[in-house]
């Protein structure tokens, strides 16, 4: 492999890199579907102190968490092996995440399993109601899911295509990864809040239940 080979197969690596911590931070862009997810809310600081989560359960949780970066890093590391394919992983890392979420949630009490769900309601306001439960929760009609999910293909469609856009370029800016991220779940919120009628964002907004003391500059 000559050296521009090896450089872009870097550049692959660190962008798949990116691309699993914006996931387990909650910015999520096409990995989370635009959502926060209950492992990225689990690790921060004002999350934990509104949870009330006690010793045990924050031991628990790092090494649940560790174990997953673990397995994330051995993906990663298979996929620049292979050329930096973020498609052959992106399923796996999907799974992997949905799982670690469903342990995550069995160390909480039903109490904080609730509290949680409420600040993921707030900290992603309209784009909650990609969540299935949520859905559910407003009483989402048949033909507004349909809406919503074309809004959520194209978002997934047009963020594949900048990953993609990244790896072949050979160039990698962590930090304009993650701010073009946002900017993407910014739009995605608004688009998806011209799905709700005016009763069910006032529901959706009642259902964030009491208010969130987030910390500045902590957010998905």
């Amino acid at each position: 492999m000559n050296s521009k080979a090896i450089f872009r197969a870097a550049v692959a690596a660190a962008v798949l890199l990116t691309a699993s911590l914006c996931m387990a931070q909650g910015f999520g862009g096409m990995m989370m579907m635009g959502r926060s997810n209950t492992l990225a809310l689990l690790q921060r600081d004002d999350v934990q102190t509104d949870l009330a989560l006690t010793g045990d359960q924050k031991s628990k949780l790092q090494t649940l968490l560790q174990n997953l970066q673990d397995k994330r890093r051995e993906m990663i590391q298979e996929a620049r092996d292979n050329g930096g394919d973020f498609n052959s992983v992106r399923e796996q890392m999907t799974k992997l995440q949905d799982g670690a979420e469903k342990q995550a949630n069995e160390i909480l009490t039903p109490a904080q399993q609730k509290r949680v769900k409420e600040i993921g309601i707030q900290v992603d306001g309209n784009r909650s109601i990609l969540r299935a439960d949520i859905q559910k929760d407003l009483g989402i009609t048949d033909e507004q899911k349909k809406k919503i999910a074309d809004i959520q293909a194209k978002s997934q469609a047009d963020m594949q295509a900048y990953f993609e856009e990244m790896r072949n370029s050979g160039s990698f800016d962590r930090d304009a990864i993650q701010a073009e991220m946002k900017k993407r779940n910014d739009k995605l919120s608004e688009e998806l809040g011209k799905v709700l009628t005016a009763e069910q964002a006032k529901k959706l907004k009642e259902m964030g239940g009491k208010e969130f003391k987030q910390k500045t500059g902590v957010g998905g």
